[in-house]
């Protein structure tokens, strides 16, 4: 009776165990958002930029203007490279971790192919700080969209969500 008790605290604590490693991923704040067109930004990549060193090899103009704390802080770094129209933006729209796994969810907007995109290259990108993360593995996350408006950051989850839509032209225009 007390060997079959023994076997069975062991399993129920194995079970317990193996139960903890399937947690899921933990919403990672972002503290910090720059965005926009950096010429210095020529290839499509994504990265995580844990010093000055690794900022200052990335080639980017307009986040080297930036300070970054990054004894505190990491950069995540979304680029298009060089792109024919403007028409073409990126956005993080979430990071969440798991163990030693970064996952990036990303929008990616595309001109679509039924209006007409001015032809001007821009080399968009999108870029956020978060909390010091390290020896973690970048998982990227692309959701397509066709023929968006850049979002305000606050429907960035919506738009996740729900399937794209052309953009509207403002009552401004």
């Amino acid at each position: 009776m007390r060997t079959r008790r023994m076997i069975f605290g062991t399993l129920f604590t194995l079970a317990v165990a193996l139960a903890g490693c399937s947690t899921a991923p933990v919403a990672v704040p972002v503290a910090g958002r720059f965005n926009g067109s950096d010429p210095g930004l020529k290839n499509a990549d994504t990265l995580l930029i844990n010093s000055q060193q690794e900022l200052t090899k990335l080639g980017s103009k307009d986040l080297l203007k930036q300070k970054f704390d990054f004894e505190h802080n990491s950069l995540i770094v979304v680029a298009l490279g060089t792109q024919p129209s403007p028409a073409y933006w990126t956005r993080v729209a979430a990071v969440q971790q798991k163990g030693h796994h970064l996952f990036v969810q990303v929008l990616i907007n595309q001109p679509d192919p039924a209006q007409a995109a001015a032809k001007k290259n821009t080399n968009p990108y999108d870029a956020v700080v978060i909390a010091k993360v390290t020896d973690v593995k970048l998982r990227v996350e692309e959701t397509i969209l066709k023929g968006v408006a850049p979002p305000a950051d606050a429907t960035l989850p919506a738009l996740i969500a729900v399937p794209a839509k052309p953009a509207k032209p403002s009552s401004g225009s």
